[in-house]
């Protein structure tokens, strides 16, 4: 059996995190559909699935849901927020991180969610500091790093 070789944290998610009704839904998975996963991979009909159903139960527990993984990112950075200038560097680097998982993200609406979810004090400086002379802020002009154009980190850091 494929699991008789678990040890450590494995062997306990296995034989004591699991109910009986979990172990057996992964043992005796049988694919019900064709076509692709969410990963891209082709899915037979009637095929014992025991093992890929075992993989991604060990991977969602272990790591988190990762099936649509850019939604819960973007649900956690809508909801982050850098309460004091204390948190500053957490809130850059989570920030940061999180938000270069995204295919796509380099849009404005990021890197306004950025400046919003400073103090709100530190959040006017910053953004009177950004604003051009009819009032905008033109955030297509900014970076999240150096380059040739304006860092929204850089003046973050400076203000």
């Amino acid at each position: 059996m494929i699991v008789a070789s678990f040890t450590g944290h494995l062997r306990g998610w296995w034989d004591n995190y699991m109910s009986i009704e979990q172990k057996a839904v992964v043992i005796n998975d049988i694919a019900d559909n064709e076509g692709v996963d969410n990963l891209d991979m082709a899915l037979v009909k009637n095929k014992e699935d025991d093992v890929y159903t075992l993989v991604l139960t060990i991977l969602e527990h272990f790591n988190g849901r990762f099936t649509n993984q850019y939604e819960t990112v973007r649900i956690l950075l809508n909801g982050l927020r850098c309460r004091t200038l204390g948190e500053f560097r957490w809130y850059k680097d989570t920030y940061m991180s999180r938000v270069m998982e995204f295919p796509k993200n380099n849009y404005e609406h990021w890197k306004a969610k950025f400046i919003d979810g400073l103090p709100p004090l530190f959040v006017e400086r910053v953004r009177k500091a950004l604003r051009t002379n009819d009032g905008e802020i033109p955030y297509k002009d900014y970076t999240y790093g150096s380059g040739e154009e304006v860092d929204l980190l850089d003046i973050s850091d400076s203000n």
